[in-house]
């Protein structure tokens, strides 16, 4: 019987083995780093719910504060109407200074008619 050499075969035994155990190491090495961007991922979702979060709250309050402006603004007269209120005014203001003269010229009249009253007597 011929002997079988099973050195020739031991070798490429040991470079499958070699092989397997290098596409093992970079298959494990691949799938951490897919973990870990699972994981940041994760993280930043997290972050941007929180963040969209807040900002609704801020929107909220944004907006019932720009509704009670809105209100309050809502019965402001306009420009026409501060217009118009302004020709009021200074009409009213002219009158007045009318009347202020008038009641000078009662009072003088009424201070005579005083004096006259009590020279008589």
């Amino acid at each position: 019987m011929t002997s079988i050499d099973y050195s020739a075969a031991k070798f490429w035994l040991d470079i499958a083995h070699w092989l397997a155990l290098i596409a093992i190491g970079v298959w494990t090495y691949l799938r951490t780093r897919d973990n870990e961007n699972a994981s940041a991922v994760k993280a930043v979702a997290v972050e941007l719910a929180d963040f969209i979060r807040a900002s609704n709250l801020a929107n909220q309050e944004q907006n019932q504060r720009l509704t009670v402006m809105e209100e309050t603004v809502k019965h402001l007269p306009t420009a026409r109407e501060q217009s118009e209120l302004r020709e009021e005014v200074a009409s009213l203001a002219a009158g007045l200074e009318g009347m202020g003269t008038l009641l000078k010229r009662v009072e003088h009249q009424t201070q005579l008619i005083h004096q006259h009253l009590l020279s008589n007597k």
